[in-house]
């Protein structure tokens, strides 16, 4: 982990600063109008999507993608 200061984090490009998130804590969205007015529920927990996620990931989906980092080092090397 690197600490990046909040004038080099906004003016990344990308910027790693996204919905203020830095600057005014996290957001938490709510279901419950869906669960409410809707007739939906959900087939499975946020734990559960992490789960299959992750072993989609780790079983090949991985190699689906070619990560650049080039960004990152950008970053860093203005540090």
């Amino acid at each position: 982990m690197v600490n990046v200061p909040l004038d080099i984090a906004r003016t990344s490009s990308p910027p790693l600063v996204h919905w203020g998130e830095a600057l005014v804590g996290g957001v938490v969205f709510s279901i419950d109008k869906a669960l409410a007015d809707l007739d939906w529920r959900p087939q499975y927990g946020l734990e559960d999507g992490y789960r299959q996620s992750y072993e989609w990931f780790a079983a090949g989906g991985r190699d689906r993608y070619e990560f650049d980092f080039s960004a990152d080092d950008a970053v860093l090397a203005r540090l």
